[in-house]
């Protein structure tokens, strides 16, 4: 697809990573409801998102599934960042997803005392995300940064999983030699795929991919 094609109106706009800079964009210009499972996480494969969302989430997070892994990043609650507190990294290897604002580093507590509150809202995003995916009809994906192996297998896997519905797949592609945004052509249908700057703090690039994305109204 070309980038002109995509730039219509959907009933949700999903962020599929790998990195919170797609949520946090959508959320800037108004392109944002509400908050999804994978907002604010790293995902490190886009087949394996795919999995996760043809699994409904099953064994997402699980406490048996999760390892801490190095650095650190800051609190989130009830998508507000609060720079005060930071949070361990907490990854989750069944599905290769790492949490990066969800547990706090709390004096004289472990990473896991507050995986019950974290657990509380997952199923609940968990659960807004699958009723949002059942009751609309025109869907986008945005992912920011894979390969054209894993870009097929996330294409396959929602065609197989959305059946009638009508879903688009944006995927920026970062590279260190581009200097402006340009389109590739992966043959994919209903994916545009866009070569950009490797800057993925860089507002101009996504107000620019966004220009023109609507979400459809709620009457």
């Amino acid at each position: 697809m070309k980038l002109t094609e995509i730039k219509k109106s959907y009933n949700v706009i999903i962020p599929c990573g790998s990195a919170c800079t797609p949520t946090l964009n959508l959320r800037r210009l108004g392109l944002r409801r509400f908050s999804l499972p994978l907002d604010w996480v790293y995902t490190e494969s886009f087949a394996e998102v795919a999995r996760l969302y043809k699994n409904q989430f099953k064994e997402y997070m699980e406490l048996r599934n999760l390892t801490l892994v190095d650095g650190s990043g800051t609190y989130f609650d009830d998508d507000v960042d609060i720079n005060a507190v930071n949070t361990y990294l907490v990854r989750d290897n069944h599905y290769k997803v790492t949490s990066v604002h969800d547990f706090p580093i709390l004096p004289d507590k472990e990473w896991f005392e507050t995986y019950p509150y974290f657990k509380e809202n997952s199923d609940k995003r968990i659960a807004r995300f699958n009723e949002t995916i059942n009751n609309s009809d025109s869907i986008l994906f945005v992912r920011w940064s894979t390969k054209y192996d894993q870009a097929y297998l996330f294409h396959q896997a929602m065609q197989d999983m959305l059946k009638e519905k009508e879903f688009n797949v944006l995927i920026l592609v970062p590279s260190d030699d581009a200097t402006s945004i340009s389109e590739l052509e992966w043959n994919l249908e209903n994916v545009c795929v866009l070569e950009v700057p490797n800057q993925i703090w860089d507002e101009a690039i996504w107000d620019h991919v966004y220009s023109g994305i609507q979400l459809n109204s709620l009457d």
